[in-house]
């Protein structure tokens, strides 16, 4: 069973230590209905970040979004909350689970698009998930999240491998024999 909302934190951690990674295969592994949002710089406008979160939904359910689509297109947007309740309707009509991936969230600064988000996990439909991968804490309501069990937070060391881990890989995957104080070390090293 999918959490409501799962944060994937890899903060000090260097990028490629695995997150998109992990979150796709993920996805293929489960046959995850997901809208995918790579983000970058960019984004921090919030009628970018909107059109495109919506695009991704409507890569997966096209008719999510009819209203607020135009809405989007004006050259004065109105509040975020009213763009995103109607889409939070429509994804509820939705029979299916859905999950909602925001990749590479450490890059949004812009509070609008923060309180936004926020609005948007507080009042997600029970079949739809969100999952958030980052490089950083991001200034959202996690405490509240977590208060209400609606948070699972995988973090940079949960994706490293342990020793054991290691020696199964070699010993199984690529028959490889190495001695315990072997395996430790390059466990150390990588």
């Amino acid at each position: 069973m999918l959490a409501h909302n799962t944060l994937l934190h890899c903060s000090p951690y260097p990028p490629g230590f695995g997150k998109t990674t992990l979150v796709s295969e993920w996805i293929q592994s489960h046959k995850i209905s997901a809208a995918w949002l790579a983000l970058d710089a960019g984004d921090n406008d919030p009628a970018r970040f909107f059109t495109y979160w919506l695009a991704a939904i409507q890569t997966v359910h096209a008719s999510v979004g009819e209203f607020a689509s135009p809405l989007l297109r004006l050259p004065q947007l109105p509040p975020l909350e009213s763009l995103v309740a109607p889409i939070l309707n429509d994804l509820a009509n939705l029979s299916q689970d859905m999950t909602l991936i925001l990749d590479d969230y450490h890059v949004i600064e812009n509070e609008i698009i923060h309180n936004a988000l926020t609005f948007l996990l507080e009042h997600l439909p029970p079949k739809i998930h969100s999952v958030i991968a980052t490089r950083a804490g991001p200034p959202l309501p996690l405490s509240r999240l977590r208060a209400h069990n609606q948070l699972v937070e995988l973090r940079g060391q949960d994706l490293q491998w342990n020793t054991n881990e290691v020696a199964a890989f070699l010993n199984r995957t690529i028959a490889i024999k190495l001695s315990r104080d072997d395996v430790e070390a390059l466990t150390e090293r990588t």
